[in-house]
């Protein structure tokens, strides 16, 4: 499979020797970034929370560098908040 940045075009290599065709590969010299589609889009991939189908596209790491110093690049950290429970007495008609 061949794996190219969806920015620039350049072609990347797999940092590991892969097998089997049918999995992903991690570029030497880039990042393999998931999507998984979301509400606002029109391109034709649907937003579903159980769907097992995504997109992948590739980006070289100059390409990644520049797009950050642009402020075009997001780092999330998802924390997970415990659900609380507040117990307090029932008082009818109040």
């Amino acid at each position: 499979m061949e794996i190219s940045c969806v920015v620039c075009g350049r072609e990347l290599e797999p940092a590991l020797s892969l097998d089997d065709e049918d999995l992903l590969a991690d570029p030497a010299g880039g990042v393999l970034a998931r999507i998984d589609g979301n509400h606002g889009t029109n391109a034709g991939l649907r937003h579903d929370a159980f769907s097992r189908s995504f997109l992948v596209v590739y980006l070289c790491d100059p390409c990644l560098v520049r797009k950050a110093d642009e402020g075009r690049v997001q780092h999330v950290t998802r924390r997970r908040v415990a659900a609380t429970t507040e117990i307090t007495p029932f008082r009818p008609g109040g």
